[in-house]
């Protein structure tokens, strides 16, 4: 019965989870992908990008505490649902800041929804697996980072090749396909 119970969790949780780590990961990377048209497009400077990129941690770091525990308080994995969208949405936003105002305030909101990702998926596996059984569905998860390093960059120039398509900028196609994946 237990290995039954446990391919099932398998089969079900761990994809999601991963899933959901790997399109996190990559929705960080993107921002340097696309960085030398967006850079040009919109006239950023080295400080002007820079800050955009960093004010995203400032939003993490102040924000993971309290969203964390707000996900104990809920149903995790509804909340992780619920973040995962919410970021998505702004991932789609970062495509249309027009300067650097709405730059700083997208990354930041962007760094606050993402800031409880990794902890709310680590309490949805602590949920499902027994102490025994962590160890494997962690390693599995935690693959996906791995796995969006090996495949982010090529699939990121291809994407940057879509400029023009609908009248959009490659680093523009990056975050509109990236938030729409959710």
């Amino acid at each position: 019965m237990e290995g039954t119970v446990l391919a099932k969790l398998h089969k079900h949780v761990i994809p999601w989870l991963f899933m959901v780590g790997l399109l996190c990961y990559l929705d960080r990377t993107n921002l340097s992908f696309g960085a030398l048209q967006l850079n040009e497009d919109l006239r950023f400077t080295c400080a002007v990008y820079g800050f955009g990129a960093g004010i995203f941690f400032i939003g993490y770091a102040v924000f993971q505490v309290p969203l964390t525990a707000v996900a104990h308080r809920v149903d995790a994995a509804t909340w992780l649902a619920f973040i995962s969208l919410v970021w998505g949405l702004l991932t789609v936003a970062l495509a249309f800041v027009k300067g650097p105002a709405s730059f700083y305030v997208v990354r930041f909101l962007l760094g606050v929804a993402e800031s409880s990702t990794y902890p709310t998926m680590w309490a949805v596996l602590a949920r499902f697996f027994a102490p025994a059984h962590m160890s494997s569905a962690y390693a599995r998860v935690c693959s996906c980072s791995t796995v969006a390093q090996v495949f982010g960059a090529p699939l990121a120039a291809l994407i940057l090749g879509l400029t023009g398509f609908l009248g959009l900028r490659g680093w523009q196609w990056l975050f509109v396909i990236g938030g729409e994946s959710f």
